[in-house]
């Protein structure tokens, strides 16, 4: 898989993906079903069809991998872009999520 060429101002690589997760935020009583369309360390970013969500808002997404390795990251909502696309910040991640990265990057 390749890291993504654009923006290269990012720190860390990032990933493309094509990913339907879901994001659960704390002012909606149920999770929203986006696309992950790149990931990172420090940061994901998605299209979300219903609109994207709102900035500064705190976030959290997962996904399952090979193997039942469930993949969890939250943080905050840092930029929100054109047609539904947003940009998490990712503060937190559990092992499996820095686990998913690297083999990303292998």
């Amino acid at each position: 898989m390749e890291a993504s060429g654009e923006n290269e101002r990012r720190r860390t690589p990032r990933f493309r993906l094509a990913l339907p997760v879901n994001v659960h935020v704390a002012w909606r009583n149920a999770p929203v079903t986006v696309h992950l369309i790149d990931i990172g360390r420090d940061g994901a970013r998605f299209h979300s069809p219903t609109g994207p969500l709102r900035l500064d808002q705190e976030a959290a997404f997962g996904f399952v991998i090979a193997g039942q390795h469930v993949c969890v990251a939250n943080g905050r909502v840092v930029r929100l872009g054109e047609g539904g696309e947003f940009v998490l910040s990712v503060e937190r991640a559990n092992d499996a999520f820095h686990g998913f990265l690297v083999s990303l990057a292998a």
